[in-house]
């Protein structure tokens, strides 16, 4: 039997899946669909497994099916089974590269051959209890009709982030959601590590458009994944930081299996040896540049540095991809996220609270308001997205043209770089920032509360009372009852 024993929330998540499932078989209600919503490194496979286990000690519940799409998933979760007990002839995979065995009470099979299966009309096997692993994948039309002709088994959902690109709700394949523990929660249980977060100071940042010289000052000789937009852009990265001294490779959906595997293993370890055994006389790499290709399945918990070398829109796959870094592991005191593009301004910090649901938008900050608010000018109450700029740089209304201040000077503004936001930004970096925010409010005619949500967005904590007295006599300061933060 497993030796890792189970965490309080683990054991909690378990309970409230349980008290679901008996509650609704009580109200006689034929369909039982639980998604179980928690942060990478919160151990959801573990939890998955438990229930499994659990489920074929009762007598005639043979036929579990735990569906994944991808290889390192159906391998994670076929070994997390034999790690808890079960025999060898009890678990098989179902993939064309895999052998079955006729006796298999659990089959950890590839949605892929499952969905083939279906659309040829072929008899799919009978489960009791179905898992889907990284169950937001689901909700696509092809895949979903695999998830939907198990309505009536015991459904268990496995997910970091209940949201797809396409904006499709998971409420038509999942009853119950069930959030596990938060990232800040799991932070200080110590099961992830605090992460540093860099984002441009400015639009313009030289290092913003060049990824591995941020990479090289920040993070020279730590381990860590590179995400960009195109594949093309990701071989760019990897030859610069080559050629800078830090070895690097390229993943993507091309990439031979065998390649693959001998690249991850390397990384992981810090070992060449299963790429010289491809005949590659090739380092280990320290860093791994793709697109999308790593966002998921991939465990290197000693993986410090998480490069955002592209605008991510959608949440999940922001938090999907600064996720693979967050893990604590042994030595390991921290990570690094060179966000180079402001999806932190967009989606948050890592430990930001967040709510989740199986309708409307999946994911969203407690108390988030609108990205891209409107400003106006005070000579004419008109409502615009932007100032306007004059030739000599002075920021302009666009409706009754009046001329303001002139804007920071571009040649100050190229020379900005990276600056640390979060909770570990040090004194003197906030203090910098708050006076860069001041001058921003000032230009853009902005009041005193735009300048205290920013510096709360930045650095997950209120500005000293002091400034922000400061900040009130500096810009107009409108107080409410409902809110003023004095």
């Amino acid at each position: 039997m497993s030796t890792q024993p189970l965490r309080p929330y683990q054991l909690d998540a378990i309970r409230a899946a349980r008290e679901i499932y008996r509650a609704r078989r009580a109200r006689g209600e034929r369909r039982s669909n639980v998604l179980l919503v928690a942060p990478t490194g919160a151990g959801k496979t573990r939890i998955g497994v438990e229930l499994v286990v659990s489920a074929l000690s009762r007598p005639g519940a043979d036929g579990v099916i735990w569906m994944a799409h991808r290889k390192e998933l159906l391998q994670q979760a076929h070994s997390r089974l034999l790690a808890e007990g079960l025999s060898p002839l009890d678990v098989d995979i179902v993939a064309p590269w895999a052998k079955r065995w006729p006796g298999a009470r659990v089959h950890v099979a590839s949605i892929e051959t499952l969905a083939a299966a279906l659309g040829r009309g072929e008899e799919m096997p009978s489960a009791r209890v179905v898992v889907l692993d990284e169950a937001h994948h689901y909700a696509a039309e092809r895949w979903g009709a695999v998830a939907r002709r198990y309505d009536g088994s015991t459904v268990l959902g496995l997910t970091a982030t209940p949201e797809r690109g396409d904006g499709v709700a998971m409420g038509d394949l999942f009853d119950e959601l069930i959030p596990v523990a938060s990232v800040a929660q799991l932070q200080a249980m110590g099961v992830l590590v605090r992460a540093t977060v860099y984002a441009p100071d400015g639009p313009t940042s030289k290092l913003a458009h060049y990824p591995a010289a941020a990479y090289l000052e920040r993070a020279r000789g730590r381990r860590g994944f590179v995400f960009t937009a195109t594949v093309a852009h990701a071989q760019q990265v990897a030859d610069a930081l080559t050629a800078g001294g830090h070895p690097a490779n390229v993943i993507h959906g091309q990439t031979p299996g065998p390649l693959r595997a001998a690249l991850l293993q390397s990384f992981a370890s810090g070992d060449p040896t299963p790429l010289r055994e491809l005949g590659l006389a090739l380092p280990a790499p320290l860093a791994l540049c793709n697109v999308g290709t790593l966002t998921e399945g991939v465990d290197v918990p000693g993986a410090e540095v998480c490069v955002l070398a592209h605008r991510i829109k959608h949440h999940g796959g922001y938090l999907q991809r600064i996720g693979r870094v967050l893990r604590a592991a042994p030595g390991k005191t921290g990570a690094i996220i060179l966000d180079l593009h402001g999806n932190v301004m967009r989606h948050g910090l890592p430990e930001a609270p967040r709510v989740f649901s199986l309708e409307g938008k999946a994911i969203s900050l407690k108390g988030e308001k609108g990205e891209h608010k409107p400003t106006s000018c005070p000579d004419c109450g008109g409502v615009f997205m932007r100032w306007g700029v004059t030739e000599e740089g002075r920021r302009v209304c666009p409706e009754c043209k009046t001329v303001g201040p002139l804007l920071p000077d571009p040649s100050i503004v190229e020379k900005r770089e990276l600056l640390q936001v979060g909770p570990l930004a040090p004194p003197a970096v906030k203090a910098a920032r708050l006076e860069r925010l001041i001058e921003e409010g000032l230009v853009r005619g902005r009041k005193a509360g735009w300048v205290w949500h920013r510096y709360r967005d930045l650095f997950g904590s209120q500005m000293p009372r002091a400034e922000w007295k400061r900040v009130r006599e500096l810009l107009p300061h409108v107080a409410s009852s409902a809110w003023d933060p004095s």
